[in-house]
């Protein structure tokens, strides 16, 4: 693969990302307003949105805020219209005022109140709004709880096939375990982002090892590089478009160790750790760039002061601002975000039992010898602690869902220590034999 087809993709890819962002951030705004109002008033008398904090079966806070914003995003518009509602991204704020906004509609008054808030795409609309409009809060919730619990298992499948029972167990175990899974589909700006960084691990597993445990790689290594960069590239920008920086470092971790993992029956050593480094930097460059250019259009227009002002300043906060309940010095966000982590009443059955495994498998000197690969697959846990430093502010004050990608960590440490690069289950192979490749009718009359 030379480099002008790098060119080319990457070009392609650049241009694909925001076009892509545009399109359906418009559509998910074509639903009515009217019925999602209609929607939310029934939600209100029925106490499905409610101002009162919520503690969910797991002992975690469930982030009502975020998802009053959410569910009211694209409503309360009074300037310009459809043609850049998407782009302004109005909602009617926390619960506080959106319940409030949404009983003044109930009663005739029309709507009043709300805020900018275009610092993001909020693709989730894309899934909330049109399901909102139809089934209400509380069937949405229910539909994004199954598609969350049918990725897991999709994921968990393909796993299982390609690296055996254990890895789907090591890998996605920790941190359906030790966080607030089962509450994810009760805040929507939470469930929709966790499901695609599902789903992007999936697909660039499928990218890196192909569709079968018994696919062969093809001869040219750039052609299956810029396969795994394509899907990672897409991966993260389709992160950043559905999520409002709830736990972007577990999903960029994982899917960095995924692409490893798929790759680590063909390569190890340093093409092993290249495969990484060109999934974690496609991934990151897709999430940065769509984000940006949600900035950019922006700017180009709503006016760049008018940007920069409230961009500006939110950027600022989050790299460094000040509150009064926390305290900015170095590894403190590591350690809030360690103790909020075990605060978990399963974190540490989860650790011991990593703990009981690994010295079980690791007796075996076959499982030792190839040392070098695991530790590669685990350097993508470190990830999230550089993460939660670069951004302290950020990390602590909203540490109640950024600890989710420590169970992305140590599930990426244990599978790692517990399978890394081993023979892939070929007894399952027959299941993906393509249809050409198939005996035909007379091969199989000649064996009779």
């Amino acid at each position: 693969m030379d480099r002008n087809s790098w060119l080319r993709r990457g070009i392609l890819l650049l241009v694909a990302a925001p076009l892509v962002a545009v399109v359906a951030s418009v559509l998910s705004s074509v639903v009515p307003d009217r019925l999602i109002l209609d929607s939310l008033v029934g939600s209100v008398q029925r106490q499905e949105i409610i101002n009162i904090p919520q503690v969910g079966v797991s002992g975690r806070g469930v982030d009502v805020f975020s998802d009053c914003i959410a569910l009211t995003m694209g409503l309360g518009d009074t300037d310009g219209g459809l043609a850049t509602t998407w782009l302004r991204s109005p909602t009617l704020g926390s619960c506080d005022g959106a319940i409030e906004s949404i009983r003044i509609y109930e009663a005739g008054q029309g709507l009043s109140g709300g805020y900018e808030y275009f610092r993001y795409w909020h693709g989730y609309t894309v899934v909330s709004r049109p399901l909102v409009a139809t089934i209400g809060v509380t069937g949405a919730r229910i539909v994004l709880f199954w598609a969350f619990i049918a990725a897991i298992a999709g994921f968990a499948r393909r796993l299982w096939r390609f690296h055996g029972p254990v890895a789907p167990i090591a890998l996605l175990g920790p941190f359906l375990l030790t966080s607030d899974t089962v509450e994810l589909a009760r805040s929507l700006p939470h469930g929709v982002p966790a499901l695609v960084a599902v789903g992007g691990a999936w697909a660039v597993h499928r990218a890196a090892a192909g569709r079968c445990p018994d696919d062969v790689p093809p001869p040219d290594r750039g052609s299956d590089d810029l396969r795994v960069a394509t899907v990672a590239f897409a991966a993260g920008a389709t992160y950043v478009f559905v999520d409002v920086l709830t736990t972007p470092p577990g999903a960029w971790a994982l899917l960095i160790a995924v692409a490893m993992l798929a790759s680590a029956r063909r390569f190890d050593g340093a093409r092993l750790a290249s495969r990484g480094a060109i999934a974690g930097a496609a991934w990151i460059v897709g999430w940065v760039w769509t984000w940006v250019s949600k900035w950019a259009i922006a700017a180009a227009v709503l006016g760049y002061d008018r940007v920069r002002d409230s961009i500006g300043d939110a950027v600022d906060d989050r790299l460094g601002g000040e509150r009064e309940y926390i305290d900015l010095a170095p590894f403190n966000a590591i350690r809030l975000n360690v103790e909020t982590w075990f605060d978990h009443p399963l974190t540490p059955l989860v650790l011991a039992a990593i703990a009981v495994a690994t010295g079980l498998t690791w007796r075996s000197a076959a499982h030792r010898s190839v040392w070098r690969s695991r530790l590669v697959i685990g350097l993508p846990a470190l990830l999230p602690l550089v993460w939660f430093e670069v951004l302290r502010n950020h990390s602590m004050v909203h540490v109640l869902f950024v600890y989710r990608s420590l169970g992305v960590s140590v599930g990426i440490i244990a599978v790692a220590l517990l399978v890394g690069p081993r023979s892939l289950r070929a007894d399952q192979a027959d299941e993906c034999v393509e249809p050409e490749t198939r005996p035909s009718d007379g091969d199989l009359a000649g064996l009779r």
